[in-house]
């Protein structure tokens, strides 16, 4: 009732990862500092030391990365099919003035009046 709900979604192969590594990290921090009090060990100790240093990274390196996609997920949309490329006219392209090459309104150059 409390626990987690099972996901409609099945896993991709990078969250089965993310999970294996995490999984992989907490039993060496587990082993290690059991080893730890068991043995009194100072090199037993450094490795779990090291055991706990990695397993603290890597969870930081994920809140890091989930932060980075929903922060990516906030701020990039989709256009979709509402998006035009803006006119031929306006990017500076090479203007054909309403030929068959031309994909603008058709533009016709101004004069220049004798009122200066």
């Amino acid at each position: 009732m409390f626990g987690p709900q099972p996901s409609t979604r099945p896993m991709s192969a990078v969250q089965r990862r993310r999970r294996d590594v995490l999984l992989a990290l907490a039993v060496a921090v587990g082993l290690t500092f059991v080893a730890a009090v068991a043995l009194r060990s100072t090199p037993v100790i450094v490795l779990n030391v090291l055991a706990d240093a990695a397993l603290v990274f890597y969870v930081y390196m994920l809140v890091q990365v989930k932060h980075r996609t929903r922060e990516q997920r906030a701020k990039v949309r989709y256009l979709g099919p509402s998006y035009r490329p803006s006119a031929v006219y306006l990017t500076g392209a090479p203007d054909h003035y309403g030929t068959s090459q031309s994909s603008g309104p058709r533009l016709v150059p101004l004069r220049q009046t004798a009122s200066r």
